[in-house]
């Protein structure tokens, strides 16, 4: 039962990293290289398309990686638990709003001050995002050679 969780863990983990990835992305790429119609395409797809999957994902990731790691006190472990916190705060306090909001200021056309401003500070977030959970693929690394779980 215990190597199914890891073995779930592992995949919906790194299906969440490449998302983030994805998301981040496709929109430096519209917004540099692509025309407005394009950035309204790639804000609604990852609203409409991307964040209810990423959402799951992610709880699936955090639920798999709770049970994995509740009672450890192996710090690998400890440090990806001390991470997450800061991980589930900007992804759904930070970025998911951001996500929303920039959807709507595309959809309304609306490629302001406070656009660009708030596209800045997503994309910001979505490198601290990038290199918490980078930091924590690279502890799970650890934990499954320390373990041989793979």
């Amino acid at each position: 039962m215990m190597n199914n969780i890891k073995i779930v863990h592992g995949i919906v983990a790194n299906v969440v990293i490449l998302m983030v990835i994805v998301f981040w992305g496709s929109t430096v790429i519209s917004e540099l290289f692509l025309d407005q119609q394009a950035i309204k395409l790639v804000k609604q797809s990852i609203v409409y398309y991307g964040l209810p999957f990423m959402i799951v994902a992610m709880m699936i990731t955090g639920m798999t990686g709770f049970l994995l790691g509740k009672e450890s006190n192996y710090l690998p472990i400890l440090n990806k638990k001390k991470r997450m916190p800061f991980i589930v705060f900007n992804g759904l306090f930070v970025m998911v709003p951001l996500a929303i909001y920039l959807n709507y200021k595309a959809a309304n056309n609306a490629f302001d001050s406070w656009f660009v401003i708030m596209q800045v500070v997503e994309l910001s977030i979505g490198i601290v995002q990038l290199s918490l959970l980078g930091k924590n693929f690279t502890e799970g690394i650890k934990i499954s050679k320390s373990f041989n779980s793979w």
